[in-house]
């Protein structure tokens, strides 16, 4: 594949599908590009990426409080159920 670069380290790549943009983490100097690196490319990409995890954290947390209601309500009801 080719890359052609275009300006401030975003180089343009021809793959079987056309073209597309790569943010490569390293400048042509062979410095850290930390723009790059932290934000994917551009801050859409950031923030795209930041609701995903936040998402699924959430929904991670939420199942797990799921549960401690739910062995709470069992333990209210039934003195001798065995939860661990």
């Amino acid at each position: 594949m080719e890359d052609k670069f275009i300006d401030n380290g975003v180089n343009l790549r021809k793959d079987k599908w056309g073209y597309r943009l790569i943010y490569p983490i390293k400048n042509k100097d062979g410095s850290i590009n930390w723009f790059n690196l932290i934000t994917g490319g551009s801050w859409a990409s950031l923030i795209k990426t930041s609701l995903l995890v936040a998402l699924l954290v959430c929904s991670v947390l939420m199942y797990n409080r799921d549960i401690a209601n739910l062995t709470a309500y069992y333990k209210s009801i039934c003195w001798d159920f065995p939860i661990v």
